[in-house]
C-alpha cells in the first residue's frame, strides 16, 4: 500500500505542467520543511480560489487515500473561521450531500477532530446524526468514520473525512500512512504559499 502511494505521489509531482516534455521516472523524496518566513496574511481560502494546481493536488491525494481504504463516502473541508467549514470537494457519496462551497458549522465527530488536530477513526457508530452537520441517520446510515486534520501553519486547516457503512471498516493500524500523508499535504501546500 504504501509503494503504491509513493509511487502515485511521484507521479503526481513528476507531471508536467508541460505536457509534451517528456519526464524521467525517478524516486520522489519525502518534502522537506523550507526554512523561510510565510507572510501571516495569507489565507488558506484565498489560495484554494486562486491556485488550481493546490486544489488538484488535494483532490489527487484524497483520490489516492480513498483508494487505498475504499470508503463509501468522503469530503475534504477547509475551515474558514473558528466553527465554519467549507465544501471543497466529495467523492463516492450515495446520500443527498451539500455542494462544493457549501458552508456548514463544525459539529459532532468533525468538532473533536478540529479541537484535538488528531487523526480520528471511530468503526463502531450506533447514531450518525451528529457526525457531519448534513448526516441524517434516517436515509444515510454510517458504522465507521476516519476524520485527518491537515494543520498548515497552527492556523489553517484542512480535513480529509470519510465514512463508511461497515463496522471495522478503518484500520488503526493505517494512522502513521494517515499522519504522513496530511504531513506531507500541509507541507506542500504551505510551500505553494511562496
Amino acid at each position: 500500500i504504501i509503494v503504491y502511494l509513493i509511487y502515485n505521489i511521484y507521479r503526481q509531482s513528476a507531471e508536467s505542467e508541460d505536457e509534451e516534455k517528456e519526464t524521467i521516472l525517478t524516486p520522489l523524496p519525502t518534502p522537506v520543511k523550507e526554512e523561510f518566513t510565510v507572510s501571516n496574511d495569507w489565507r488558506l481560502s484565498e489560495l484554494l480560489e486562486s491556485d488550481d494546481r493546490t486544489k488538484n493536488y488535494l483532490n489527487d491525494q484524497f483520490d489516492i487515500l480513498s483508494s487505498l481504504i475504499f470508503p463509501d463516502s468522503g469530503w475534504i473541508f477547509y475551515k474558514e473561521n473558528n466553527d465554519i467549514v467549507v465544501i471543497l470537494h466529495k467523492n463516492f457519496t450515495d446520500q443527498p450531500t451539500p455542494n462544493i462551497k457549501d458552508r456548514y458549522t463544525i459539529s459532532g465527530l468533525m468538532q473533536i477532530v478540529n479541537e484535538s488536530d488528531t487523526i480520528i477513526v471511530e468503526n463502531n457508530i450506533d447514531i450518525a446524526d451528529n457526525l457531519l452537520p448534513f448526516y441524517n441517520d434516517i436515509e444515510y446510515s454510517v458504522k465507521s468514520f476516519l476524520g485527518i486534520p491537515i494543520t498548515i501553519q497552527n492556523r489553517e486547516k484542512l480535513f480529509f473525512i470519510f465514512d463508511s457503512h461497515h463496522t471495522e471498516h478503518f484500520s488503526k493500524d493505517d494512522l502513521s500512512l494517515f499522519s504522513k500523508l496530511a504531513e506531507n499535504t500541509g507541507i506542500w501546500v504551505l510551500n505553494r504559499v511562496n
